[in-house]
């Protein structure tokens, strides 16, 4: 959390005969994600807090990247990129394009796993949640005592990159 300084303004008008300055304060901070850095993947692990009965996931299939399944209408942290905007443009309504994949682990990363200081490392953490993002997979994150379970889409990448950036 970075906290705005003061600002000073200043202008010298016309030809530098005369001066005016002022100065203002901005009470707003600005959260500052960290620089992804490309590096070698740690090893994933494996961290099962649901029961896949509890979890309500399909025996084998989970949400993915891979089939067509079918159209549920846009709630708010859908990702943008799966919108059908054929059926938008159409006149009926927003709807998000459903895939299925075969079932799998979700990826988790550990800030621990990352080698270097701590702003090295969870630049590194960034990079490969980025990229899991990305490729559209389930990932979880543990950062410090902070666990965040597995999921995807922008508002849990939000999440993560939050978390990174007050650690």
């Amino acid at each position: 959390l970075l906290e705005m300084p003061r600002l000073g303004i200043e202008s010298h008008y016309p030809f530098g005969f005369f001066k005016v300055w002022s100065y203002v304060w901005l009470d707003d901070s600005v959260l500052c994600y960290p620089m992804p850095v490309e590096s070698e993947k740690p090893p994933l692990r494996v961290l099962n807090f649901l029961d896949e009965k509890e979890s309500g996931q399909r025996a084998t299939e989970k949400e993915g990247i891979d089939d067509f399944d079918e159209l549920v209408r846009y709630t708010p942290g859908h990702s943008l990129r799966r919108i059908d905007w054929q059926a938008y443009a159409k006149g009926q309504g927003l709807y998000v394009k459903s895939f299925v994949a075969e079932e799998g682990t979700p990826n988790w990363y550990h800030l621990a796993d990352y080698s270097g200081g701590t702003e090295a490392a969870l630049s590194k953490l960034c990079y490969h949640i980025l990229k899991a993002e990305e490729r559209g997979e389930q990932y979880g994150a543990v950062i410090g005592k902070e666990v965040i379970l597995p999921s995807r889409g922008e508002a849990h990448l939000t999440q993560i990159l939050t978390a990174l950036a007050l650690y």
